[in-house]
């Protein structure tokens, strides 16, 4: 190989060939012999590239990508040994790694690097971080402006919850005996896990999101996706090689489902709901995966909702459908400022319409001369705003009207026992009640005495 010009590099318990610049193969060391990594002709065919990869994987770090693959920490994954090498060791000229989508949605300032101030976690669940993101400027499909997310500070797995409301986490904390500890005033760095985070998921929305021109309204669905995600890829916080979903789960994650967010795809209709000439698919967006089964989430335009589907054939090189029903279109109105967004609406569409009707004016030829005839001045009608008022859905509320409903009795004063119910202010009443429950109970022949037997375990009643 030295003879045609390549060069040969050996490491601890490796091999690697290139050409210059260019990687040609890699040998992984086996007892005495180094063994050729050649992929099998069969699996060609599924082999996928890191860009792939980095768009199915929300956008994630492509040299964490190529680490994960390199050490077998995820499973489930084709992808070219040179591929792979080549983003772990970059050379000088091929030393980045560039994504548009990631430059439109992740580009930020220089920032120096701070050290973490204090230990970590020795078990899941000793302490969690929490902060809640919004108002975001668009509602997401179930209406939702807010998002608060939960951090486990030993394993980083991360759980996150919309919210329409901001004031909804606050009654659940109160609602579950939750002890809220606040940060002083204007001090973000003090809880810097759950600031950093919101800003980390922020990024992956709006590349997710732009990669594929998905509508903002979506951003819901593509902040699960990112969740989904971020908990099975590797993270600084933890140790190498080491995935939050390893901690939590105690087991190597796959990620041979993911595919690209945002995609166009096909879903099969069940059988039980067709005909024989009807089409056995219908057109869909990939939106994430489902939380209570092994399928995925998908958006279909044409029913107007979000549908779970396992059978689905995706194209992750076209995207999905940009549009929706124009009463889903994108609003910036919230529940608590409907009525002055109303009125501010009335007061421009009256100024237009007068502008509109001068200019005409001048234009029009002078009309023929007619008799007088003074027509009543109609009154302009008022203008209400279509929005359908709902209530907040908020279901903390029901659950909290049931708990106190139920300890209701605690608070109502009243007799204990016999004693006090026949020797007290209400004694008359109570003894008519008792009277008539005997008498119905006798008249219906619901028991009978019998002699009491020795042998008989007798139980006794208040």
């Amino acid at each position: 190989m030295v003879s045609k010009g390549l060069q040969v590099s050996f490491e601890k318990d490796k091999c690697i060939i290139t050409a210059g610049p260019t990687l040609v193969a890699t040998a992984n060391q086996v007892g005495d012999l180094y063994l050729l990594d050649v992929m099998n002709e069969t699996l060609s065919a599924h082999v996928v590239t890191l860009q792939t990869l980095h768009e199915r994987m929300a956008h994630v770090n492509v040299q964490g990508i190529a680490s994960m693959i390199h050490n077998n920490v995820v499973s489930g994954i084709n992808v070219r040994q040179s591929d792979v090498i080549t983003a772990i060791y970059p050379t000088s000229d091929n030393h980045s790694f560039i994504c548009p989508a990631c430059v439109f949605g992740k580009a930020t300032r220089s920032v120096i690097p701070k050290q973490r101030s204090s230990s970590r976690a020795q078990n899941c669940l000793d302490l969690v971080h929490s902060d809640v993101c919004g108002p975001l400027e668009v509602q997401s499909v179930g209406s939702s402006r807010y998002f608060i997310t939960f951090v486990d500070d030993h394993s980083t797995w991360v759980v996150v919850y919309t919210m329409r409301n901001k004031s909804e986490a606050k009654a659940h904390l109160e609602l579950n005996g939750t002890q809220h500890q606040l940060t002083t005033a204007y001090n973000p760095e003090q809880k810097g896990v759950a600031e950093r985070l919101n800003r980390t998921l922020i990024d992956f929305v709006r590349s997710m999101l732009s990669h594929k021109q998905v509508s903002k309204r979506f951003w819901a669905e593509a902040l699960a996706t990112s969740i989904y995600v971020r908990n099975r890829v590797t993270s600084r916080a933890l140790p190498v090689n080491t995935t939050p979903h390893h901690i939590w789960m105690n087991s190597t994650p796959n990620v041979g489902h993911l595919r690209v967010f945002g995609s166009k795809c096909w879903y099969t209709l069940p059988k039980l709901e067709l005909r024989k000439l009807d089409l056995r698919a219908r057109e869909a967006m990939f939106l994430g995966y489902s939380q209570c089964s092994r399928a995925y989430k998908l958006w279909d335009g044409e029913l107007n909702k979000i549908v779970v589907s396992r059978d689905v054939k995706f194209d992750e090189s076209t995207c999905g459908m940009h549009d929706i029903p124009a009463h889903e279109s994108d609003s910036t109105n919230s529940d608590d400022d409907v009525g002055e967004v109303s009125e501010e609406v009335l007061e421009n569409d009256g100024a237009r319409s007068v502008s509109e009707n001068d200019d005409d004016e001048d234009d029009v030829p002078p009309p023929v001369e007619t008799p007088n005839v003074t027509a009543p001045t109609p009154t302009p009608a008022v203008r209400r705003s279509s929005r359908v008022s709902r209530p907040p859905a908020s279901w903390w509320r029901s659950n909290f009207a049931a708990a106190l409903l139920s300890h209701a009795h605690i608070a109502i004063e009243g007799s204990k026992t016999f004693k006090q119910a026949t020797n007290g202010p209400r004694a008359a009443f109570w003894q008519t009640g008792i009277d008539k429950e005997l008498s119905s109970q006798t008249k219906n022949r619901t028991w009978k005495l019998v002699p009491r037997s020795e042998a008989s375990n007798i139980f006794t009643s208040r």
